[in-house]
């Protein structure tokens, strides 16, 4: 996982820097603190603004997410970068924040000052999807407008929260994957280093692995897979992760089977890995033989690989180059084997680094025809991919309401929900892996009030 977020900066790097002369939208005016400004009805500044901060050449802007509830929608703001550049750097003086239920139409509520960090817009349907813009104002410069924001104004479900069965000491880790009996599971702490234990026998065994991904064997409990790593000179002097090689690990005795050996990892290294539904393979995510002329292409572009795990044979399931995809996450479709669901977008064409737009949608991907189909495209990011047993509901990594948060996807209505509040608890390590333990039921481990816990999901 190092290197795949070291790849995703390295390729969204890109430093911009916008000045203008004057704000044509918004005259010049009183400040916006004077109190004969504040409008009884919508709750914040009304009327012109005027310089905090003047002589300016950038504008800072601010950005915000969208907390629901039942009739209501919470937006929190605040700075969300630093422009560190040989020019005067100014923070946007008012912020009016726009509403619409169609994504057209949109109608300004408020005007508030930007430090204030949270307005409540209530008298809302309870239920209904609301999408909300904000636009960062300034008296000399010319206005930001935010991202649009993607919100339910409904209450979000909590969790049941279960508490951790290891020791205080124990339970400080970041991710764990639980196996199909439902009991024992393999978790890693923050240096990659796994061990195992159970919720009926709390006892831990550690693990000698030195690992990001791991994954229990569907058709053995008694067997648990890795990717291992391994530092590498990957400049001059500068050192950096890549992938070692792929392993399974009987628990009961501890031996190892190397199932695939990276000789050199310099030329590719496995990213995601899933075991197939069956147990029969293993699918795994890979820039190797990618087609890349140029060497950025050769380290960008992933594919779809699979390893036969009776015969050790590996062979690529897509080729994504020559149309331009690059995943980002998968997940094998319940109801058609052998064919994927994975977010993932195209790039553009750059001097220097290819940029992926800024949206990661979701795509589907026909093995047999090689064809890929959106499923799902949107101004957000869907990031990382599960599919529940079933194969009617995707859940999804989106940023659609300005945070990250897990959304549910019906595939024959598609209809979304927002299942997760990051205000109330957040993920030990994103929402990176999710253990399925029912048709309509998932466990993840986040911190809730300053302890980490165990959280079952139901939808």
């Amino acid at each position: 996982m190092k290197h795949r977020v070291m790849k995703y900066l390295a390729i969204l790097l890109v430093f911009v820097l916008v000045s203008c002369e004057k704000n044509d939208l918004v005259p010049k005016g009183p400040n916006i603190n004077d109190p004969r400004l504040i409008d009884p009805f919508m709750g914040g500044f009304s009327g012109d603004i005027s310089c905090n901060e003047s002589g300016c050449k950038i504008l800072n802007d601010f950005s915000f997410k969208a907390i629901p509830s039942a009739g209501s929608i919470r937006v929190s703001f605040g700075q969300s970068s630093i422009l560190d550049a040989n020019v005067k750097v100014c923070l946007p003086d008012a912020l009016d924040f726009y509403i619409s239920e169609s994504r057209e139409n949109f109608e300004k509520i408020v005007r508030v000052d930007p430090y204030d960090e949270t307005y409540t817009i209530d008298n809302l349907e309870n239920g209904k999807e609301y999408f909300i813009k904000m636009v960062n104002l300034h008296c000399e410069l010319d206005s930001i407008e935010s991202p649009i924001r993607s919100v339910i104004a409904a209450d979000i479900d909590v969790p049941s929260f279960i508490a951790s069965p290891l020791p205080a000491s124990q339970s400080n880790f970041e991710d764990f994957r639980l196996a199909s009996d439902g009991d024992q599971f393999a978790f890693r702490d923050y240096s990659n280093d796994w061990a195992l234990s159970s919720f009926s026998d709390p006892s831990i065994r550690p693990l000698a692995r030195d690992a990001f991904y791991a994954e229990w064997n569907p058709n053995n409990d008694q067997e648990i897979s890795f990717v291992t790593q391994q530092l590498v000179d990957v400049y001059k002097s500068v050192q950096g992760w890549r992938t070692k090689s792929l392993i399974t690990t009987d628990i009961t005795t501890f031996s190892d089977n190397e199932l695939h050996v990276v000789e050199d990892p310099e030329a590719y290294w496995i990213h995601e890995y899933h075991y197939s539904l069956d147990g029969t393979s293993i699918y795994f995510m890979s820039n190797k033989d990618n087609g890349g002329v140029t060497v950025t292409e050769k380290q960008v572009y992933d594919n779809i690989w699979k390893l036969d795990l009776a015969t050790q044979e590996i062979v690529a399931i897509s080729d994504l180059l020559p149309v331009d995809y690059d995943i980002f996450d998968f997940v094998e479709d319940p109801l058609r084997h052998g064919n994927f669901y994975f977010t993932g977008g195209a790039y553009n064409d750059s001097a220097t680094l290819p940029n992926i737009k800024q949206g990661l949608d979701v795509h589907y991907y026909d093995a047999a025809t090689e064809m890929i189909t959106p499923i799902l495209t949107s101004e957000a990011s869907e990031t990382n991919i599960s599919i529940d047993p079933t194969g009617k509901e995707l859940v999804l990594t989106s940023n659609r309401s300005g945070s990250k948060e897990l959304w549910t996807y019906e595939l024959s209505t598609q209809n979304m929900r927002q299942i997760t509040d990051q205000s109330l608890y957040k993920p030990s390590y994103r929402w990176q892996h999710i253990n399925w333990i029912s048709d309509n039921e998932f466990m993840v481990y986040v911190e809730h009030e300053g302890v980490n816990k165990f959280a079952v999901f139901q939808f």
